[in-house]
């Protein structure tokens, strides 16, 4: 059977996996933002959904309407970039991570 592909040349079956891609993402690096009082990791989630689905211009309060609600402000999205206990990290930390879960999610997908 002919599996069709899309202009990124990706397969159906894969677009299919992103979402859960994503979610697994997410719950590699919601510890991050975590703290022994606050757990934020839901703002990060949103701001990460945000980034990919977001088209044109990117602001907090344009974010958090389309991926929270259509009254939400923005306000404890912005909070949240400012204030974020990830910024306890340091940005070498934080870059080897990401690229760490890059390859292995790209392995998972071509393979």
């Amino acid at each position: 059977m002919e599996t069709s592909q899309n202009i990124w040349g990706l397969s159906q079956e894969t677009i299919d996996e992103l979402g859960d891609e994503l979610l697994s993402f997410h719950q590699e690096f919601a510890p991050l933002f975590t703290t022994t009082t606050r757990d934020v990791s839901e703002h990060a989630f949103t701001e990460l959904k945000g980034s990919l689905l977001m088209d044109g211009k990117r602001t907090y309060t344009g974010v958090a309407r389309k991926i929270v609600d259509q009254l939400n402000d923005g306000q404890n999205l912005q909070h949240f970039m400012s204030d974020s206990p990830c910024a306890d990290y340091d940005d070498v930390t934080l870059i080897v991570l990401k690229q760490q879960y890059i390859l292995m999610s790209n392995e998972r997908i071509l393979h």
